[in-house]
């Protein structure tokens, strides 16, 4: 599971997915409950790791959700540069990605550069980053 973490090598079919997810999300909760401020990014396309979120994420008051989406062709080319990812998987998961959440920001992330994405963010009315 190291490698793969590190992008050396391919997650492995064994690894307990709503586990690693449950843990994630209790961690991301914990941390923005300490009044951290928190990036954190994962996939919601299942309906069982839709609820591991609620259960954890929910509860989090000042949060912002962002959907990031990009043409399909760029997703696959993006998914071709990490060595880590299996092929496919990307193409299998953008058919749900974007089911389950409700999201505050939808972006396009070919359409944006991350620095653009930073500041849609910053300018939201209702961002807790703004000061």
């Amino acid at each position: 599971i190291i490698d793969a973490i590190q992008g050396k090598g391919k997650y492995e079919v064994s690894v307990d997915w709503n586990s690693l997810f449950k843990g994630y999300f209790e961690c991301v909760a914990a941390l923005s409950n300490s009044k951290n401020i928190v990036i954190a990014d994962c996939p919601i396309y299942t309906e069982g790791t839709f609820q591991l979120y609620q259960q954890s994420l929910d509860k989090i008051k000042n949060k912002i959700v962002v959907g990031l989406k990009c043409p399909l062709e760029v997703l696959k080319e993006r998914e071709g540069l990490r060595p880590d990812r299996d092929k496919g998987l990307a193409e299998m998961q953008n058919k749900d990605i974007h089911t389950f959440l409700k999201y505050d920001l939808m972006v396009d992330s070919h359409a944006h550069s991350p620095a653009e994405i930073v500041q849609l963010i910053l300018n939201m009315d209702a961002s807790p980053l703004r000061s």
